[in-house]
């Protein structure tokens, strides 16, 4: 009688272990999703402003007027500072796509900054 009431034990103790990991499991699964909405809205962040960057270098070879220049160069240095607020949280591709998108506001800002010398 004794390894039955042993047996009963071990059956609760591995029944409480099943329920231990499907609450890991599920906490795991949403950290990832979590981490995966964070990646993929993140990088949406940086393409709407890459694409911001890209929209203002196609218009500095019109600019003509002085005051147009420092209204572009004040939009490119937000746009860097918000891509250098960006926390990329140890995550490569955020990481990555902020540096890239921040070396071409850089560049556009110093195209900006030869054509005003013109």
């Amino acid at each position: 009688m004794a390894s039955c009431g042993k047996s009963a034990d071990t059956e609760q103790v591995m029944a409480l272990d099943d329920d231990s990991d499907d609450e890991a499991k599920a906490e795991e699964d949403s950290l990832t999703k979590k981490v995966m909405e964070y990646e993929e809205s993140t990088l949406k962040e940086i393409s709407n402003l890459t694409d911001e960057v890209e929209k203002t270098s196609d218009k500095i070879d019109e600019i003509t007027d002085s005051s147009l220049f420092e209204n572009y160069a004040e939009y490119l240095l937000q746009v860097i500072i918000k891509l250098d607020n960006i926390d990329p949280k140890n995550n490569r591709k955020i990481r990555e796509a902020r540096k890239d998108a921040i070396v071409f506001a850089q560049g556009t800002l110093q195209k900006l900054d030869k054509k005003m010398s013109q």
